[in-house]
């Protein structure tokens, strides 16, 4: 063979195959099912700053016009679209099936083209969420409060936090807030007397 036909394979990735089975094992130390948020979010934070992918959690996919792009904005595109199927994909099968299965629906209908708006989304959230969150979806619904997607993010990391005991709501939360100002009249004491 010729030294030629050598020099035009294709270059390995600058990171080994050792490194992405490290990346998907620190990915899948963690397993997100509804009352992990926090934790999952971390490793994969940590796995995509080690893969110098972390932007694509910051930086909002723009679909560019082919046939009007420069190579370079093209080039960037098709980098930043690669990138976000792989992070997509990691994040989708680190989550417990039911998870999966709500994010297949959500992509069926995205497919369809049907516009999924705020208030959808967060009811979906809503409906997902573990039993152990019932308390909060109650304060949430019984506050009938207007909040968007990213508000309702923080309100559950902030209940997560409490539901793991790494720090109380404060009276300001909005979780902690119903109720606040008044005060329950405790039950009158009888003396009742059981049958003996």
């Amino acid at each position: 063979m010729s030294s030629h036909a050598d020099t035009s394979a294709p270059q390995p990735a600058p990171h080994s195959n050792n490194n992405f089975s490290f990346i998907l094992l620190l990915c899948f130390k963690v397993t997100l099912d509804g009352t992990n948020y926090n934790d999952w979010m971390r490793n994969i934070k940590m796995a995509l700053r080690f893969e110098d992918r972390e932007y694509i959690l910051e930086k909002e996919l723009i679909e560019v016009d082919r046939d009007t792009a420069t190579p370079e904005e093209y080039a960037s595109y098709k980098k930043h679209y690669d990138d976000a199927t792989k992070v997509a994909c990691i994040m989708v099968a680190t989550m417990v099936p039911e998870l999966q299965r709500i994010q297949r629906y959500v992509e069926r209908l995205q497919k369809l083209n049907m516009q999924i708006d705020e208030e959808l989304a967060i009811d979906m959230v809503l409906n997902s969420l573990a039993s152990c969150y019932d308390q909060f979806i109650l304060a949430y619904h019984l506050n009938n409060t207007q909040t968007t997607l990213d508000e309702l993010h923080n309100m559950l990391q902030t209940a997560e936090d409490a539901l793991k005991g790494k720090g109380v709501p404060s009276a300001n939360s909005p979780v902690m807030a119903i109720g606040r100002g008044k005060k329950r009249k405790a039950p009158p004491k009888q003396n009742w007397k059981g049958k003996a």
